[in-house]
Order: structure tokens, then sequence, then C-alpha cells
């Protein structure tokens, strides 16, 4: 055993850890949050796990557990959105209790793959999305409105610094709907 402050990890333990370190090094690909329902059966035991992904990638994905089984675990993950689903062979190349596992995919077979991509393809493009709107200019009547309303409150913050405002008064003008 180590002892490392209040906790104690054991060898085997410190290994995975470094083991899983590598291994979130080593990921290549994007991963995109991506929540869905999801299956992990075990075949040796053949025991099921109702669980949901995190985030998905090229490679892999990333299932919450409490419970997560040791690295090297041979698994099948199936996972729904929507109306598709992906059923593929892994391994479980990360492991953390309390917080769940990452799961590297085997070769998927063509119509699995088409599924992975379609998902892909839909979060790349929202995620392009999200770049594009917060670098877009704002409309000059949208920066016109913060303006004016940045101004409000600053106009507001003065009187009520003043004492010409109450607290009340001054809350009763932010909240005005006309404004």
């Amino acid at each position: 055993m180590y002892d490392h402050g209040p906790q104690k990890y054991s060898r085997d333990a410190l290994e995975e850890s470094s083991l899983a370190m590598k291994e979130a090094e080593r990921r290549t690909g994007g991963r995109y949050t991506f929540a869905a329902t999801a299956e992990v059966i075990f075949p040796s035991s053949g025991v099921r796990l109702s669980t949901r992904t995190t985030d998905l990638g090229l490679g892999g994905c990333f299932v919450d557990t409490l419970t997560p089984v040791p690295i090297g675990a041979k698994v099948q993950v199936t996972i729904w959105k929507d109306k598709a689903q992906l059923t593929a062979n892994g391994l479980v190349v990360y492991s953390q209790h309390g917080l769940g596992m990452g799961i590297a995919f085997e070769e998927l077979p063509p119509p699995q793959r088409q599924v992975l991509d379609g998902w892909l393809a839909e979060l790349m493009s929202g995620s392009q999305r999200q770049r594009d709107a917060a670098h877009a200019p704002k409309k000059p009547e949208q920066s016109a409105a913060v303006s004016n309303r940045e101004a409000l409150n600053r106009l507001i913050r003065l009187l009520l610094e003043k004492g010409v405002l109450t607290i009340a008064e001054s809350n009763s003008i932010l909240n005005d709907r006309i404004l």
C-alpha cells in the first residue's frame, strides 16, 4: 500500500490510474458531449449494465457508472439516440470508480460505422454553429439594445447610490417589461 495523505492506494490501483492517464493522452480524434441511453454487456459473465453516454468520438465513448470494470475488460456497448442504434464490441481503456469508464470501439461493421459517422457529423456541425454564433458580429439593433440596457443599469445604480431612488424603485424600473 502507498500512503498518499488520507487515502491509501494499492500498487495495482496506482498502475491502473497510470495506464488510464496514458490512454487518455493517447486518444486521437475529437470527443463531443453526447448524452444517450446505453447498455454495456460483459460477454465473459453475461452481466448487463444500463447506463448513459456522456461523450462520443470516432474511437469510442465514455459511459457513466458508479462501479466501472477494470481496464482491459472486453465489452459490447449498445447506444440508442433518437431512432438510431449503434452496437459495438469494445475494450475498457479508462476506468474511474464513481465516474465511469472509457470504451474504445473495435472495428465497426459498415452499417454501425454509418450510424456513428451520422451522429458525429451532427455533433460537429452543432459545434461549428455554436462557434460561428459566438464569433458572429451582433446585429446593430441587438448592439443598441444591449448598450441601452447597460446605460440604464449604470444610471439606476448611480441614482440608487446618491439616494435619489430606493431599492424598491430601482428594482421596479429594472423589471419593467416596457424597457
